[in-house]
């Protein structure tokens, strides 16, 4: 499930195992909830400085840009020290996990954080004190409070606009944490900026209450997923909002697997944000929902136990026919 996305594979994998677990009516010891959110967070942090340095970018800001992706490369450092993947980490497993932290990792995974912390602290300063930055994202692609509840848009681009929607929230182990979701009301391009820096700098707290918390157990045996029959959902916080998994399984085959990611939330806001701008305000507006088109568009057909991966033109042209006319007009 990981390799849906490149960004936020954790949370895919997490989404899966959190159905799956629910069907099998099992619950993780603390210890592999509280890695879990060490691993949900520090992919956050990784996402949101990807983010901010591309929307810099699209500013003009290429020095701001390269600053970002170079405080990003702390959390891939990380990544690769607990897992030896810099992308892909393949960190949670059913029940357990594949590693545990020792000391040393716990050490280096902290002093990388406070670096992190210190710069982006910085560059919220900056973001909120350059005058260029807020001319070009306050007032533009606004969505409302009541717009979006009801488009129904998740993550930071719900959270700009004021509205309380956060799967971590309904999460135990989250609540013990303290964790509480980060709003801003105004609900432009700006709001959205100020919510995803913000939650960087709470995704570091939040890790570092995560490692004081953690018990000295050793980690649980891996489940099995043998024999599994079950129909169920399962959810994560993704950096982009709520990510939904839903999977029948029949003795210990997936028969059906649904994925919907954030982004396919989220791109539903998009044209009602573009009506009226000028032309300059529309990679800002669309940068601004951080979008993952690759996570979003994308078909597979499982038939006579061989995979097909096609496009969307030729899944309409074998499975659906020529006469329901294209989801997107460029296509």
């Amino acid at each position: 499930m990981q390799r849906v996305c490149g960004i936020c594979p954790t949370s895919h994998s997490t989404a899966f195992l959190d159905c799956v677990e629910r069907g099998m009516k099992i619950d993780p010891a603390k210890k592999v909830k509280l890695l879990r959110v060490i691993e949900l967070e520090l992919e956050r942090i990784n996402s949101h400085m990807l983010w901010t340095g591309h929307m810099a970018n699209i500013l003009g800001y290429k020095m701001l840009f390269m600053f970002f992706w170079k405080e990003r490369e702390h959390t891939l450092d990380v990544f690769e020290k607990i897992t030896g993947g810099r992308i892909h980490h393949n960190f949670s497993k059913l029940r357990s996990a594949r590693f545990d932290l020792t000391k040393d990792m716990e050490n280096f995974m902290l002093r990388k954080l406070a670096r992190v912390e210190k710069k982006v602290k910085g560059y919220l300063k900056t973001f909120r004190s350059d005058s260029i930055m807020k001319a070009r994202l306050r007032g533009v692609g606004t969505i409302t409070k009541d717009g979006a509840e009801r488009m129904g848009v998740v993550g930071p681009v719900a959270r700009g606009s004021g509205v309380n929607i956060d799967v971590r929230k309904h999460i135990p182990v989250y609540r013990e944490l303290g964790f509480e979701p980060v709003l801003e009301k105004v609900g432009d391009s700006y709001a959205r900026t100020l919510v995803r820096l913000r939650e960087t700098l709470q995704s570091i707290e939040l890790v570092r209450e995560a490692l004081s918390e953690m018990p000295k157990t050793r980690l649980p045996k891996w489940g099995s997923f043998a024999g599994a029959t079950f129909e169920s959902t399962g959810r994560s916080e993704a950096p982009r909002g709520e990510d939904f998994h839903f999977i029948k399984a029949e003795n210990g085959i997936i028969k059906r697997a649904k994925i919907r990611t954030p982004t396919f939330s989220n791109i539903i806001s998009l044209e009602g944000m573009l009506k009226g701008r000028e032309i300059g305000d529309i990679p800002v507006i669309l940068g601004s929902l951080d979008p993952c088109f690759a996570c979003m568009e994308r078909v597979m057909v499982v038939k006579d136990g061989k995979a097909e991966d096609m496009s969307e033109e030729e899944f309409r042209r074998k499975y659906v026919g020529n006469n329901i006319p294209s989801v997107c007009p460029t296509h």
